[in-house]
């Protein structure tokens, strides 16, 4: 399968990228930076272009969307976690991202001429290995430990795994290691 990461040099993107070339698929990497581009592992199925994402030409790909957890539900009464994260005091610097992040997956809830899916990881995403996973659909996810974390990792395999077995069209499902 040929798979398109944008993005290709961040976190989830590299992992993105390292997990899809060890599945044999060919991958072009998207970024604007060639510095960070070179960066990426040396492989006959890597192609890397130098461009902002808002200047590649239109197709009709399946697109997948990295949602962040603060759309999820959480507590008895299901309420966002992004108004949790609302009331912490050292939110200001990042608060803005879960925030839009829900503006995204609202909008995206009614386009319907585009084949897209959505994944949110959960609380904690941060850099590691692909974990065994949970997956669900709106809540946010917590393993045995009452923890709720995914590293990029484990969202490249949840990522790839919907790529290559199509389950969700035009909605999104979270991913969290068990």
């Amino acid at each position: 399968m040929k798979i398109m990461i944008i993005g290709a040099t961040g976190m989830a993107g590299q992992a993105l990228v390292t997990t899809a070339l060890n599945r044999g698929h060919q991958v072009v990497a998207v970024a604007r930076s060639a510095e960070k581009l070179a960066t990426l592992p040396s492989n006959p199925n890597l192609t890397s272009i130098v461009r902002d994402a808002f200047n590649l030409t239109t197709t009709t790909p399946r697109v997948a969307f990295i949602l962040g957890a603060g759309s999820l539900t959480t507590g008895d009464d299901a309420h966002l976690f992004v108004h949790d994260l609302e009331q912490d005091p050292h939110a200001a610097s990042f608060i803005s991202v879960p925030q839009n992040q829900l503006k995204e997956l609202t909008f995206l809830r009614d386009v319907d001429n585009v084949n897209w899916f959505g994944v949110s990881p959960a609380a904690d995403f941060h850099p590691g290995e692909a974990q065994p996973a949970l997956l669900g659909t709106d809540t946010l996810l917590f393993n045995d430990q009452q923890q709720s974390g995914t590293s990029a990792g484990t969202m490249a395999v949840a990522i790839l795994d919907e790529l290559e077995n199509p389950k969700h069209h035009q909605t999104r499902f979270t991913v969290a290691d068990k």
